[in-house]
């Protein structure tokens, strides 16, 4: 397959949120449910699509939802939930995020004339902050070139695959991305999908980081 373009998520594929996003999480269904909830018991639930929005996934692991349909945004539990997960976020938790991605990989990339963008469910300005904070951006990713919450449906929709490769002008981009929502927004879109996880399968389109991206390019 010869790509002219690869469009990225961005939590756990450019950006390790382990200690940001993921502990605000744990932190938000604690304090509304009282439970203790693991990296396991998030990992479970982001298996199904549609669970890709933490907001949505702090709300289902309070209720004990599995069903996304069934997360009512305009609740006002869900939006006492989203403001306590924002203070915790924004006020702490966004200073403890690291780079996935070695920025020789990037120039790698770049070298090989790939055109580089993202698609992903973060606010924007969220993730703006996090590809400046890692160097990505604008340096390599262009801030015109990124998609995210407010610019389209949210995966596993298409809408944000297509409108990323629309901003990139590229014509057979893939994909890059971490659950089942990012795959299946992938095939919904017909774009190759590159399956960054933590235990790949001997197949060519799964990686278990990020830099692995050279070898099957």
């Amino acid at each position: 397959m010869k790509f002219d373009a690869i469009i990225f998520d961005v939590d756990g594929v450019l950006i390790d949120v382990s200690q940001s996003y993921r502990i605000a999480i744990i932190r938000t269904v604690k304090q509304f449910s009282g439970k203790q909830i693991s990296n396991a018991d998030i990992d479970l639930l982001k298996q199904t699509p549609g669970f890709n929005n933490d907001w949505d996934a702090s709300f289902a692991l309070n209720k004990e939802i599995t069903d996304p349909k069934q997360v009512d945004r305009t609740s006002d539990e869900y939006k006492k939930m989203k403001d306590y997960f924002q203070s915790q976020y924004l006020g702490e938790l966004i200073f403890k995020e690291k780079s996935l991605i070695d920025l020789k990989t990037l120039e790698l990339l770049s070298s090989k004339g790939l055109k580089m963008g993202v698609a992903t469910s973060r606010p924007r300005e969220e993730a703006f902050i996090a590809l400046r904070t890692a160097g990505i951006s604008p340096k390599y990713i262009l801030e015109r070139n990124v998609v995210a919450q407010e610019d389209a449906p949210e995966k596993p929709s298409p809408e944000p695959l297509l409108l990323a490769k629309k901003k990139i002008n590229a014509t057979n981009p893939v994909y890059v991305g971490d659950t089942s929502s990012d795959k299946l927004a992938a095939e919904r879109a017909k774009m190759p999908f590159i399956y960054c996880k933590k235990n790949p399968q001997i197949e060519l389109m799964e990686i278990e980081n990020v830099n692995q991206l050279i070898d099957v390019i």
